[in-house]
């Protein structure tokens, strides 16, 4: 990666060139299977070597060079979301009294990966652009790169419109209408939110991302609540006047308890999650 990775490594030239706009076989000429192997799974083989980073080791250093080359790529393989998965593996292996440049720069890393979602999953070449332009003035990321961004956009990246000195919390959105309730799965991976529009998203809390949407419910969803043994089975309360059971990793309603003659606001299972 370190010797292939580059600034507009599929040469498109314009910033605002879109995503759906580049054939996958200009993209598969310019990423060879190697490369998009390795931004895809070096995390991966980090994990598995079981090995530490430390401050101004070759990771540390390879991403002070290369973090916003290798999120291009994964914009263009159309995977940027999985950077949010191998950044905050990274953070099991650093320890902020050990070495706090790496701590800071990877927390920096990831606020910019999220925030900067949107333009990554719609214009590869935006992260040299909008992404840095609308990250705090303080932003290590922001710093690091200014001299990546485009030159018509700022010079150095100082007189770009920047934000105040602190992220701004990421927000989740998905539904089309008011969200009447959220839950939280029991080991926090996964939230899941209900609307008056009848639908219920489950979201990755890693990624921010909405990865799967339950329909069923033929009036406002009230309530949601995760079965206490694990991330399969969501039980969800409506105005329809029903529970439904669902079973998460197929997205289909497995049963549809009826009986209530009026709105279900609130749902629960039991602490042992018998009957």
């Amino acid at each position: 990666m370190s010797s292939c990775l580059k600034k507009d490594i599929c040469n498109l030239g314009a910033p605002a060139t879109l995503l759906q706009d580049i054939t996958v076989h200009h993209v598969s000429e310019c990423i060879p299977p190697e490369l998009r192997y390795s931004c895809l799974y070096w995390g991966k083989h980090l994990q598995m070597s079981g090995i530490y980073v430390y401050d101004k080791d070759f990771i540390h250093e390879f991403l002070k060079k290369h973090l916003l080359h290798w999120l291009e790529v994964l914009s263009l393989i159309g995977k940027a979301s999985e950077a949010i998965c191998i950044i905050s593996e990274l953070f099991s292996r650093v320890s902020p009294s050990d070495c706090p440049r790496f701590d800071t720069f990877l927390q920096d890393a990831k606020q910019f990966t999220l925030h900067s979602q949107h333009c990554l999953q719609q214009a590869p070449l935006q992260v040299y652009a909008s992404a840095l332009a609308f990250a705090p003035a303080h932003s290590v990321i922001r710093r690091q790169f200014r001299t990546e961004s485009f030159g018509w956009l700022l010079e150095p990246l100082g007189s770009a419109p920047a934000q105040d000195d602190m992220w701004l919390r990421n927000e989740a959105e998905g539904h089309s209408s008011r969200v009447n309730a959220v839950a939280f799965s029991h080991d926090d991976t996964m939230l899941a939110s209900a609307s008056v529009g009848t639908t219920i998203c489950l979201w990755d809390t890693t990624t921010r991302q909405c990865v799967q949407t339950l329909k069923g419910h033929h009036a406002s969803v009230n309530a949601v609540a995760f079965h206490p043994a694990g991330n399969k089975i969501l039980a969800t309360g409506s105005v329809d006047e029903t529970i439904r059971l669902w079973d998460i990793p197929t997205g289909q309603c497995m049963h549809i308890l009826e009986g209530h003659s009026g709105w279900i606001n609130t749902i629960a299972f039991s602490p042992d999650a018998k009957p």
